[in-house]
């Protein structure tokens, strides 16, 4: 049995403002529904593609096409 979960979210830790971020938005803010070209999000630098889960603070926080982190429930 593996000791590590394949489905387990990265823990990024607090944001780090001296670093690249993308906005963080609340779960009920509407994602943009458009096909338009997908944009990567920042966190402390590093970068996340849309659809991506990480974890910061004990929140869950999903990469939305629009290029913001949205807030997707607890971690």
């Amino acid at each position: 049995m593996s000791e590590k979960k394949q489905n387990e979210i990265l823990q990024v830790g607090a944001v780090d403002t001296s670093k690249e971020n993308s906005p963080i938005l609340d779960s009920s803010f509407p994602e943009e529904s458009k096909a338009e070209e997908r944009k990567l999000c920042w966190f402390n630098g590093a970068q996340f593609a849309p659809g991506a889960e990480v974890c910061s603070g004990g929140v869950r926080l999903r990469c939305a096409p629009s290029g913001n982190w949205v807030r997707a429930g607890n971690c």
